[in-house]
């Protein structure tokens, strides 16, 4: 299975060698003078926003800048994609801070939250963007393609290696490695379970959600107001979400992040285990 890695491809011109023509401007912190687009805005600092035409069809891209910066222009546009570079615990010190903008104001705009688990997905939603979606993206690298498009709102690894589950752990692509290795140490305690990537984390009108009883949601995402949506989807389930603690960070070394945010699996294991 070939890899990329999704924030290098985005900073390079074969991203918009696919979806150039597909917007009408792109706006972005990141300097992509050097590939001469016909239709570039390029935010120096925040009032260069003022020259955004809000009636054309734009793709953001955020580098440094957060989808708090520019929440006030989107509130007035009507088709737009949102690329959110450097976003989560894993990059935290690529970022001012971490976007403080919960999930219902996302929702109340009709935006579609993605974060994607392979490079396919991603594009096809980037070119079929006939309304808004914001992109979480991780310095991680994702799979080309992980399964045909169908534009599913999540994968399930059932698909390849795992099977037999007392319960069902759902991620996203950001978290895979540090959940695979949780689900090791479940196994060695007895428990069995399955992993659910998320694509698409405004999505859970899925029956594959009515599988399986006992949730235990693992999100890089911090947000009472996330948790209290997802809970109110899935109202059916025993449910359990996980997040970092980010007040914990005392560190921007990439290799320390997680296990000083107590967000490493065996850190994953001890919280599992008081809310069993």
């Amino acid at each position: 299975m070939e890899f990329v890695r999704l924030v290098d491809y985005i900073k390079e011109w074969e991203l918009f060698e696919k979806i150039e023509w597909e917007y009408e401007q792109i706006v972005s912190d990141y300097d992509f003078s050097d590939f001469d687009l016909w239709n570039f805005v390029r935010l120096k600092k925040i009032s260069d926003l003022k020259k955004v035409d809000l009636e054309k069809k734009t793709l953001f891209i955020l580098d440094k800048l957060l989808l708090d910066n520019v929440f006030h222009v989107l509130k007035n546009m009507e088709n737009f994609a949102v690329i959110d570079m450097n976003f989560g615990i894993t990059w935290y010190g690529k970022k001012i801070w971490h976007t403080k903008k919960i999930v219902r104001e996302l929702l109340d705009l009709w935006i579609e939250i993605y974060e994607p688990y392979d490079l396919l997905s991603f594009l096809m939603e980037l070119s079929w963007n006939e309304w808004k979606k914001y992109f979480r993206i991780t310095n991680l690298d994702l799979p080309e393609n992980i399964s045909n498009w169908e534009r599913k709102s999540h994968i399930s690894l059932e698909w390849f290696w795992f099977n037999w589950w007392n319960l069902s752990i759902v991620t996203t692509w950001s978290m895979l490695a540090e959940i695979v290795r949780f689900w090791n140490l479940l196994r060695e305690n007895w428990l069995d379970s399955e992993i659910i990537v998320l694509n698409k984390l405004h999505d859970f009108d899925n029956t594959k959600f009515w599988n399986n009883r006992n949730l235990v949601f693992i999100v890089d995402w911090k947000s009472l107001d996330y948790e209290n949506f997802v809970k109110k989807s899935l109202w059916f389930k025993n449910l359990k979400i996980i997040t970092p603690r980010y007040e914990n960070v005392s560190t921007i070394l990439d290799e320390y992040i997680l296990e000083s945010a107590e967000f490493v699996a065996e850190d994953l294991l001890k919280f599992f285990e008081n809310i069993l």
